[in-house]
């Protein structure tokens, strides 16, 4: 992987690892919970006892979001 590469796909759990586009294919396959974002990539669940846990909820949260716009093609709710 390039740097430009791993700006582009940041670090976002340090200590397993996890990426931003492992996160992101995790909600693409239906976590819709920081529950199923940790079963799906173990991201938050490291020995720093998830110190992640509240970039995972940002992030969570703007693709729900994303995705309840996208369902309504942009109209306001």
């Amino acid at each position: 992987m390039t740097v430009e590469a791993a700006d582009d796909d940041p670090i976002v759990c340090f200590c397993n690892e996890i990426r931003l586009s492992e996160i992101v294919a995790a909600m693409d396959n239906g976590a819709s919970t920081l529950a199923d974002v940790f079963d799906a990539t173990w991201a938050g669940c490291g020995p720093c006892g998830g110190s992640c846990q509240p970039d995972l909820k940002a992030i969570l949260d703007d693709y729900l979001q994303l995705d309840q716009a996208d369902a309504t093609d942009g109209e306001l709710l």
